[in-house]
């Protein structure tokens, strides 16, 4: 599409994708249209894309880094089952909706805390079981998610992942599938120099779901003033400081009960854990990229 198209962006345009995607609510048209037209009159040039990883890039019922590390046989029965008491007390408290972020978030840092802690002591883990083993069966992709990324990379647009997950497991993963992002910030694994190279710690600077911020990248793209951020939960909107930021939303489960506070965090949400990225697809076709 030429930059003289891509200028004349419109409500209709936003009609015309939204009617392509079923799946997908927008929480004030006109604002979204507003913001798209900035977008498309600035061209890729003044664009960055800061994402989530877990179940935003992948589908809604994918592994999570974390859950690729703690499949693996060496983590053993005391790991599972400590993990497994630690998910049962810690998600229903992530989930509460009678809760607020502030009144959550030191449950959400002792869970992290804890079940790295975990995965320290109940297991002897080595980088081997994250670098000489294929991830990427453990997780699917949605649907043109890689697409969107080799387009960005092509079209110069910066692509920072931000996850409350494993960045050695992300990497892993995005480089098995010959996906480059220009930065993965999220919690890193620390191993013993000498071999057999065990896991001996975590990063100082524990990311969790509420605490994603953009100061936390090495790149900030301060030359890049619009912002497309994508995540599936509402902690994930935090990740752009931006002025001009469309926060999209993956809402993967539940839609009845969560769309609603889903549309006050996010400008549009796109349900369903299959849903794939064909919008976002439609938004790069309309910017140029």
């Amino acid at each position: 599409m030429t930059s003289t198209s891509t200028a004349l962006f419109t409500r209709a345009n936003l009609n015309a994708i939204l009617l392509r995607n079923a799946n997908c609510y927008a929480r004030d048209e006109t604002a979204v249209t507003t913001l798209l037209k900035k977008f498309c009159s600035e061209g890729p040039s003044k664009l960055c894309v800061i994402s989530d990883f877990d179940r935003t890039i992948t589908t809604g019922n994918s592994t999570s880094a974390h859950g690729v590390v703690e499949a693996f046989e060496c983590l053993g029965l005391e790991f599972r089952a400590t993990a497994e008491d630690l998910y049962q007390k810690y998600f229903a408290i992530e989930i509460d909706p009678y809760l607020t972020v502030e009144e959550k978030l030191p449950h959400m840092r002792m869970w992290y805390k804890l079940n790295h802690e975990n995965m320290i002591n109940n297991a002897v883990l080595t980088k081997s079981h994250i670098y000489d083993q294929a991830l990427s069966p453990a997780v699917e992709f949605r649907e043109g998610s890689k697409s969107f990324l080799h387009r960005c990379e092509s079209a110069k647009v910066p692509v920072l992942v931000f996850s409350a997950g494993l960045k050695d497991v992300i990497v892993k993963i995005l480089n098995e599938e010959k996906v480059v992002v220009d930065e993965v910030v999220s919690n890193e694994m620390i191993f013993s120099e000498s071999p057999p190279h065990e896991l001996i710690g975590f990063s100082p600077n524990l990311m969790h779901m509420y605490n994603k911020d953009l100061t936390m990248a090495t790149n900030t793209c301060p030359d890049r003033p619009n912002c497309i951020l994508i995540g599936d939960g509402v902690g994930d909107v935090t990740m752009s400081n931006k002025e001009h930021t469309l926060r999209l939303g993956f809402l993967n489960n539940d839609l009845d009960s969560n769309l609603a506070e889903y549309l006050e965090k996010f400008d549009v949400v796109v349900s369903g854990p299959q849903a794939d990225f064909s919008l976002l697809s439609c938004i790069l076709d309309e910017i140029g990229c």
